[in-house]
């Protein structure tokens, strides 16, 4: 059976798979081996979960809040920071249209975005940087 944080993830890769700026390059993993070619692309993952007490949980209910991740890789041929906020910009619109993950989870929000890291391979530069979500989700243990 599978558990609902990969399933909330599978969705999270469905709804933003076929952005303008990154197309298919969406990946529901933390490490990927990213091409040339791939970039920009989003990498997607859950990280660190808690219960939540929502005051109605009974029995063997109950609510958890996690944290998920999408990951910006970004590089040429525009601007980096111009790259990143146009994704930026698509990765809240797409979320937007889909804020309950297909009714996966109760209830998500946008919690903010890291600043943006930059490296450099040849002549060419990256960046990186990080979109979270707090995700509500119910599971009965």
């Amino acid at each position: 059976m599978t558990h609902v944080r990969e399933s909330l993830r599978d969705r999270a890769v469905t709804t933003l798979t076929g952005l303008a700026t990154t197309g298919s390059n969406v990946f529901g993993a933390r490490v990927f081996a990213l091409k040339a070619t791939e970039i920009p692309a989003l990498l997607i993952f859950t990280e660190e979960e808690e219960p939540f007490d929502d005051g109605e949980t009974m029995g063997n209910d109950y609510v958890m809040a996690m944290q998920l991740v999408v990951r910006v890789m970004v590089g040429e041929p525009t601007s980096v920071e111009d790259q990143a906020d146009l994704i930026l910009e698509e990765v809240q619109a797409a979320w937007g249209t889909d804020r309950r993950l297909n009714n996966l989870a109760l209830q998500t929000r946008y919690a903010g975005r890291s600043a943006t890291t930059y490296s450099k391979e040849g002549d060419r530069e990256f960046g990186t940087f990080d979109i979270f979500f707090m995700v509500l989700y119910e599971v009965t243990v």
